[in-house]
């Protein structure tokens, strides 16, 4: 087990070590991971195809970085400050790509007056979506589990497997209203944002076992994703237990490089617009790829647009913020 010195001291690198010191990096590594597989060209490459099997797995990382944060939030905030921090941070991003979104649908006279404000705030993104009821339920889940923190992510896990097999949440994902059709999304992530809590709760030093672990199972995960195993019920579930392992690795190589935690923090910095933005590029540039056929070319440029759209966006955003917090501080001392 890797090691880091600290005076004279010898500490392992447990998962909350992990989480604190490189976060951003492990988000960044996650959207490259999502960036690369909803290009579709990548199925063509044959170094970056791998990504059209596991690059949904970033999501994943997302889910249980953000339940980890969360609980390291609500342990030092209280609920208001908690709910008032989430607003800032993910609402003036989904309203901008929101109204975006509302622009082309006014240009394609598609405007759905019933569901404008759910998709004005990009709740028809699942995503978006699962983490908004995450959210909203954070305080809750966070007070049971410091009270018994196995209990809930037990009692999901088995549910889990309940509904998997009698096919339960099916009625709900053939529905028409995306408000509904997305619930089993939410569902199937819940115990990946559980985990992420109790890593944060159960700070334990002892992290060799749990590394070991998760790095079996994520092989055994990546083997069943390539089909050579028939591993089909609860996959997200088990998946989950190997997502501390792919952060050990994570903080692993940005220990060794400077310049990959740096590059990779950037992109965790703007996961979220990047994540928003990145879709409707890639809407745009599949829609007219006579524009640009070839498609190594293509992927370049819409991950590059997105990336600039999404650093200005968040840029723009950074300072109309700072501007009002200013002017309210200024108000507030007069």
């Amino acid at each position: 087990m890797k090691r880091e010195l600290d005076g004279n001291n010898v500490k392992i690198i447990d998962i909350y070590s992990c989480e604190s010191k490189y976060r951003s990096a492990i988000m960044g590594f996650a959207t490259i991971m999502i960036l690369f597989f909803h290009q579709y060209a990548v199925s063509d490459s044959i170094i970056l195809s791998v990504f059209s099997h596991i690059g949904h797995w970033g999501v994943d990382i997302f889910l249980f970085v953000s339940g980890f944060g969360i609980a390291h939030s609500l342990s030092k905030n209280t609920k208001v400050v908690f709910f008032l921090n989430r607003l800032k941070k993910m609402l003036p991003i989904c309203l901008v790509v929101g109204l975006f979104g509302l622009t082309i649908d006014i240009l394609h006279r598609e405007v759905d007056l019933v569901n404008l404000v759910p998709r004005l705030l990009c709740l028809d993104n699942w995503y978006v979506y699962t983490i908004s009821i995450y959210y909203i339920l954070s305080p809750y889940l966070f007070k049971i589990m410091k009270w018994k923190a196995w209990v809930l992510p037990s009692v999901v896990v088995v549910l889990s497997v309940f509904i998997s097999v009698f096919s339960l949440l099916q009625p709900l994902s053939e529905s028409t209203h995306f408000l509904v059709n997305k619930l089993p999304w939410a569902w199937d992530r819940f115990f990946i944002y559980l985990l992420g809590i109790y890593c944060f709760l159960k700070r334990s030093p002892k992290s060799s076992l749990l590394y070991i672990i998760g790095g079996i199972v994520f092989v055994l995960v990546v083997l069943a994703q390539y089909k050579v195993l028939p591993i089909t019920h609860c996959r997200l579930q088990v998946l989950a237990i190997s997502i501390p392992f792919v952060c050990y690795v994570i903080s692993l190589l940005c220990r060794l490089s400077t310049f990959i935690e740096n590059a990779l923090s950037f992109f965790g910095k703007h996961s979220l617009s990047i994540f928003l933005l990145h879709l409707i590029v890639y809407s745009i540039g599949e829609n007219h790829m006579v524009l640009i056929p070839h498609n190594g070319l293509r992927l370049f440029v819409e991950i590059t647009v997105a990336i600039i759209l999404a650093t200005i966006i968040d840029m723009i955003i950074n300072k109309v913020l700072s501007f009002i917090c200013a002017k309210h501080e200024k108000e507030s001392s007069d």
